[in-house]
């Protein structure tokens, strides 16, 4: 029987798990899985396995540590790659970040119509960048008290700007706090999918 990989007979010393597949010190003997070309897998000891990718001027890579699977490779080209991917993998993970910061749009209820036009244009340009957008109709002083009526007014005129860019509202409700008095929020984001994390 081979000895087994996960009883402690599989030695390496071992500094990183980012630099598992660096050169190490195995126990020959050790069962593991050879992982082939064809996605097959066969059942050997390490040194087996070492034989096979000395024969063929390559070296043993680690593909599964936990479960002892192994293939034949370059290891330098593997780490190569591996790093490569991770690399591109960070990059799509900030941008991805980047793409989801939430913006906010701001206007009272009297806003000149090119004003509202321009901020609604604003408001649509973050949208489909992929930023969810929080518009706030802020109301202040006398404004408060017409706040239906200003709202009945620049609803549809939201609505019908936010649809012409593809936009979903998941939230919309009013801003009753100390910080804000009586504003007036919509939340907008580019998918429905994004609503439904929204909500």
């Amino acid at each position: 029987m081979y000895k087994s990989y996960n009883n402690g007979n599989y030695g390496f010393k071992r500094r990183d798990a980012r630099d598992f597949n660096e050169t190490k010190t195995f126990d020959r003997n050790a069962s593991i899985r050879l992982k082939k070309d064809d996605g097959s897998i066969e059942q050997m000891t390490y040194g087996q396995a070492e034989k096979l990718a000395q024969d063929q001027g390559l070296d043993v890579v680690v593909v599964n540590e936990k479960a002892a699977i192994f293939k034949i490779g370059d290891r330098k080209k593997e780490e190569y790659l591996k790093k490569k991917a991770q690399k591109e993998q960070d990059k799509k993970n900030r941008e991805n970040a980047r793409r989801s910061e939430e913006k906010t749009i701001t206007f009272g209820p009297n806003i000149g119509e090119n004003d509202f036009n321009t901020k609604m244009n604003k408001a649509a340009e973050f949208i489909e960048e992929g930023h969810p957008v929080k518009i706030i109709v802020q109301f202040r002083g006398r404004e408060i008290s017409h706040k239906d009526t200003a709202m009945s007014t620049l609803k549809p005129m939201i609505v019908e700007k936010m649809t012409a860019a593809n936009a979903v509202c998941s939230k919309e409700l009013p801003i009753t706090d100390q910080n804000h008095a009586r504003d007036w929020m919509f939340f907008y984001v580019k998918s429905k999918a994004q609503a439904k994390e929204a909500v």
